[in-house]
């Protein structure tokens, strides 16, 4: 057999419509096809041994990703092979063998018809500032949906965007919109510095690639209360529980600060998972959290349980609850009854709080 190359790996996956690469030592070459993981039983005579890893590897780490793996045993990057063939790449090591997975990134930005956005999130895109969250689980499509707002903006709107991602992902084209993307640890070291200096940068709307700690979370707010529509990521497991989830980040002494500025100017939290599909693929289920009057007097009051009921009875401002979006899936039979029921009743655990 032929040395396998990780282009030649790429390609096959790409074909299969797989949306991950896995390789790990002592196992087949792995790639996961719409949720499932599959064996590669033809790339390879064997279970991997850890110098084909350690080529396969090499052949797409870059220079600093290969210090980053020196120096943390761990190492993010992004890599292409061609301006329409990208991966989103972790290294690491696991019981002293080297591993590695690659999210396969599509080379068409996505639109709102492919990723089932509807006309709430049309609505939130024509906003001029404050701040959207779109939330869930690793892997459940939250960079696809970004995306896919964002180049909503790109296309309608004449303004300035700025993106700061650990790594890059979707590269876009510059419509009628000016499209700046800054990658964290090459552009600038990290979330916190690249949106410390942002205003300097003239920008109507700001995209960070994930609230992942208290520093990113402060400049993201304060960025939002300044008159600039942004847009973040965080891992939650429902859209009421994200406000309690940022809140929780900050000593009991500041909370009172940040529930206030969330109250003010949090717009919208989407969150969302995918599901095993009827037609054997995987669909987005998304709840929405409107933030009305009634949500913003709950957020200052801390009483975040309260979120759930508000969410039940907003549907005409927007809202809707994931066991909604569930239902509906449903009798659209997209999901099926199994699915339903498993989903509807895991969607529950979402709303507990302290």
């Amino acid at each position: 057999m032929q040395k396998l190359s990780f282009y030649d790996l790429y390609k096959f996956a790409y074909g299969k419509e797989a949306s991950d690469i896995h390789l790990l030592f002592g196992k087949l070459p792995q790639i996961r096809v719409h949720g499932e993981l599959e064996d590669c039983t033809d790339c390879t005579e064997g279970p991997l041994k850890d110098e084909e890893i350690e080529s396969l590897v090499s052949q797409v780490l870059t220079l600093k990703a290969k210090d980053d793996l020196s120096k943390n045993n761990d190492a993010d990057f992004a890599y292409a092979f061609s301006t329409h063939e990208r991966l989103r790449i972790n290294v690491h090591y696991e019981r002293g063998h080297l591993a590695l997975t690659a999210r396969i990134i599509k080379a068409e930005i996505p639109t709102f018809e492919s990723t089932g956005l509807g006309e709430t999130e049309k609505m939130l895109t024509n906003l001029r500032h404050g701040l959207i969250l779109v939330c869930g689980p690793t892997g459940s499509g939250k960079s696809t949906t970004l995306a896919a707002m964002l180049d909503s903006i790109n296309e309608e709107r004449t303004c300035k965007i700025i993106t700061a991602e650990d790594p890059i992902e979707f590269v876009f084209e510059h419509k009628k919109s000016t499209i700046e993307q800054r990658e964290i640890g090459i552009d600038a070291p990290t979330f916190g510095s690249a949106l410390r200096t942002v205003f300097r940068q003239d920008p109507n709307v700001i995209m960070v690639g994930e609230m992942r700690d208290k520093d990113t979370v402060e400049q993201t707010l304060r960025i939002a209360e300044t008159g600039h529509l942004v847009f973040s990521t965080l891992h939650t497991s429902s859209a009421a529980s994200t406000v309690l989830r940022i809140v929780d980040i900050f000593e009991p002494h500041e909370q009172r600060q940040i529930k206030t500025q969330l109250a003010e100017n949090l717009r919208a939290v989407i969150f969302q998972q995918l599901l095993p599909s009827t037609d054997g693929k995987r669909i987005i289920a998304r709840e929405i959290l409107i933030n009305t009057k009634a949500v913003a007097n709950i957020i200052r009051s801390g009483n975040f349980e309260q979120i759930a009921s508000v969410m039940q009875t907003g549907l005409d401002e927007g809202m809707t609850t994931m066991s909604k979006a569930l239902e509906r899936l449903y009798k659209a039979k997209k999901i099926s009854k199994e699915t339903y029921d498993k989903r509807k009743e895991q969607s529950l655990t979402g709303y507990s709080f302290r």
